[in-house]
């Protein structure tokens, strides 16, 4: 038995005295480089589906969020992206490394600032929940003060935290680039080598990110599963049979949410309209995005849909993030994280943008390949990025058209069933 547990010890790090071969120190960089560039794809053209169509998406909590999201992938991604020029020069274990103390500081400044993203996928999944779960619309969250705190939370504490990391003189390089650590690497578990600078920056790190995103990534996972729950719930109403005006408003929710993927507050506004029929709803829209199929069938669909949704909003923040944690670890005990490790902490955590991407034209995607049964996912991918307003004018006009065809059609018979 502990010869086995010297096998995975031994499989995961290695004493930091280890220099990796010089190929594997360029896969590493290449990694970091194709990671960043894939995840800035991703978060520039998430900011312009946003940007591109500001009057109407900016009204929304959830575009808001995704807003500054996608901002804080952008200098994530950016980092990653020329991930070993400001580690200072000579550094072992980093091919390409030439920089100084001044821009391994700006780069652990920047990489501070990917908290950014934590407090907002938090923001989201908060946004999400309020809205499924307790009839929330975005005004209501608004002035619920639940945004502000958001906003608040997202920018100043990372900001703060990064200008500490620089100010306190622990910003300097680890495993994971130039970020909170001690100088030398070794310093304070090697009593032959000396700290000249951020004896304590492993513990301040801890402190700065690693438990906030801990505690952030455990309110994404509380909120999700009560989503969750609420969809189970919805979805037992209608295999059961629902008869009761409470139920109906409970399934009328969720079919709003899940056909649009995102639309949490329109689902919020619907429910409570059958709640209270006399009162108006805060969403207009909120009975067309039902998707006009009120069927058994159509409403689990849609909630299945939502389901699948929240599913991939937590899936990708928790995959790209959570191999920075024992690679960090390791740092932090004394020993070098492996190759392997390495290199899958650098293929994941720059990748939220890129992922986030996909999450975010999910309902787009799907809305395509529901009208254009002959296209393929790649295709429809393609159409939702470059294409999709000249499809919904195609879509619209055809639509009309039938429409007015049938008009003439029933002018014609005279109107009143009586033919020619």
């Amino acid at each position: 038995c502990n010869s086995n547990n010297a096998i995975i010890i031994i499989i995961i790090m290695t004493p930091h005295q280890q220099e990796f071969p010089e190929w594997q120190q360029i896969v590493i960089v290449a990694t970091a480089f194709t990671t960043g560039l894939l995840s800035l794809f991703g978060s520039l053209t998430i900011l312009w589906l946003i940007v591109s169509d500001l009057d109407r998406k900016f009204q929304k909590v959830k575009y808001r969020f995704l807003l500054g999201l996608s901002i804080a992938d952008l200098l994530t991604s950016i980092a990653y992206v020329v991930w070993a020029l400001p580690i200072p020069k000579g550094t072992a274990n980093v091919y390409g490394a030439m920089g100084n103390e001044m821009t391994c500081n700006a780069q652990g400044f920047v990489l501070q600032l990917s908290m950014i993203g934590a407090f907002y996928n938090a923001a989201l999944s908060h946004y999400f929940y309020r809205s499924v779960c307790h009839n929330m619309s975005d005004v209501d969250y608004y002035f619920s003060g639940y945004e502000i705190v958001a906003h608040l939370s997202a920018v100043s504490f990372p900001c703060i935290t990064a200008l500490l990391g620089v100010a306190m003189g622990v910003t300097n390089y680890t495993s994971v680039g130039c970020w909170y650590g001690p100088y030398p690497l070794d310093c304070t578990h090697d009593d032959e080598v000396d700290c000249i600078r951020g004896e304590n920056g492993f513990i301040i790190g801890w402190l700065f990110t690693g438990v906030p995103t801990g505690a952030l990534l455990v309110v994404v996972a509380y909120c999700m599963k009560r989503i969750m729950e609420e969809v189970a719930a919805v979805v037992g109403q209608i295999r059961g049979g629902p008869s009761s005006s409470t139920t109906k408003s409970s399934v009328s929710t969720s079919s709003s949410t899940a056909s649009s993927g995102q639309e949490a507050a329109a689902a919020a506004d619907t429910k409570a309209k059958h709640e209270a029929p006399t009162q108006a709803p805060h969403n207009k829209n909120c009975v067309e995005n039902s998707g006009g199929d009120h069927s058994s069938i159509g409403l689990e669909s849609r909630v299945r849909d939502v389901a699948h949704q929240a599913y991939w909003y937590f899936g990708i923040y928790f995959m790209t993030h959570i191999f920075g944690f024992p690679t960090f670890l390791l740092d932090s005990i004394g020993m070098q994280p492996q190759f392997w490790l390495t290199w899958v902490y650098m293929a994941t955590w720059p990748m939220q943008g890129f992922g986030n991407l996909f999450i975010f034209i999910r309902p787009r995607v799907a809305n395509i390949r529901r009208k254009h049964l002959t296209y393929s996912y790649g295709q429809a991918v393609y159409a939702a990025l470059f294409e999709y307003d000249k499809l919904l004018s195609v879509s619209e006009r055809l639509s009309s058209d039938a429409d007015k065809s049938q008009l003439s059609h029933s002018e014609h018979d005279g109107g009143d069933g009586g033919g020619n």
